[in-house]
């Protein structure tokens, strides 16, 4: 289980799980990311999965934005954010998780390098048989004028990514 905070700080460890107040409410700090949350009332439990809590940044930091300082960067199965912050060289290739691995889940993609970097491209890899539209590689293309973003989508047959 996930440590639990009574304080935005993280300083004061609380147990996990814990009990609502008579209001049926708790209150608890964690880090950014997605969380099964599971609510139980008598015979009652309720699961929630994949709920995000807090800022929807990579999730395999933690809630924390990577630089990428590599000219690859493998992306797990749970991210939901992938910021891109390079100074250099002008090639990001992100090599993508299996489709299934994300249970539907899509990925949102922003290039926020700075502008020492002209024409960088971002090279999106498909995992194996699997397809970018129909292709086995995406390119998009920034500049310090021109920040791109973007989602990629799995496809419904799970064969593949959508944009």
């Amino acid at each position: 289980m996930v440590q639990l905070y009574s304080d935005r700080d993280g300083a004061t460890p609380i147990g996990n799980p814990i009990t609502a107040d008579a209001n049926g409410f708790v209150f608890f700090h964690v880090l950014s990311g997605e969380y099964q949350v599971k609510a139980t009332f008598g015979a009652e439990v309720q699961t929630l999965r994949y709920e995000q809590i807090g800022q929807p940044t990579l999730q395999v930091a933690l809630g924390e934005e990577v630089d990428i300082t590599t000219s690859t960067y493998p992306v797990g199965a749970f991210e939901t954010f992938i910021v891109i912050k390079r100074v250099g060289p002008t090639l990001t290739t992100i090599t993508l998780p299996p489709v299934a691995d994300r249970d539907g889940v899509p990925l949102k993609w922003a290039d926020w390098s700075t502008s020492v970097v002209s024409d960088h491209e971002i090279r999106f890899i498909a995992d194996g048989s699997e397809t970018i539209m129909k292709l086995s590689t995406y390119s998009a293309w920034s500049n310090a004028s021109g920040l791109a973003s973007g989602w990629l989508y799995p496809s419904d047959d799970l064969t593949g990514w959508l944009i």
